[in-house]
């Protein structure tokens, strides 16, 4: 936690394995994130420790400099759409294998009353 005078703020933090997809996604649609992350001094050894975490406000600064960097409106769209697909719950996978979210909610409440 941070301390900001008599109030304390959590530091919010975000896991390695995101932080790497993150990175994976945003050089996939042009940006160079490597040289980024170089720039900005981030420590590039942790991206290979899975517990590691990383400061949310890095997190976020790097996806303004992508968002600048590349000028895409959709950025986040087309960076997602790099990523392999997999569904890591029950829930994620119902929701992935549907055309359309309406239809992941009518089967999950159908299957529910069962």
């Amino acid at each position: 936690m941070r301390d900001a005078g008599s109030i304390a703020i959590p530091y919010h933090t975000v896991g390695t394995a995101w932080v790497r997809l993150l990175l994976d996604a945003l050089s996939a649609v042009g940006f160079d994130a490597m040289s980024y992350c170089r720039r900005k001094r981030w420590d590039l050894d942790r991206l290979r420790e899975p517990h590691a975490r990383w400061p949310w406000v890095d997190v976020v600064e790097l996806w303004q400099a992508a968002a600048r960097g590349t000028g895409d409106p959709h950025l986040g769209l087309h960076a997602a759409a790099s990523l392999p697909g997999r569904a890591e719950s029950a829930f994620a996978y119902l929701v992935a294998s549907r055309t359309r979210l309406a239809e992941s909610g009518r089967s999950r409440s159908s299957s529910a009353e069962r």
